[in-house]
């Protein structure tokens, strides 16, 4: 949400591939920081990814 804040960067560049819900991360990362931790967010998604039980779904970050 720090779009709401001000704080994310998100330009105005257009996608041109389709981005599956691990890229969406990736990409909002380096522009979001402040919800995107740089140093944590990535164990953070991987523990999503390993350890979610196929018939739940993933938490909304």
């Amino acid at each position: 949400m720090s779009h709401i804040n001000g704080t994310a960067h998100l330009g105005d560049e257009v996608v041109s591939k389709r981005l599956n819900h691990f890229d969406i991360v990736k990409y909002l990362a380096p522009r979001d920081p402040a919800s995107y931790p740089p140093n944590e967010w990535q164990a953070r998604y991987r523990d999503f990814a390993l350890n979610t039980p196929d018939e739940e779904p993933y938490a909304i970050p």
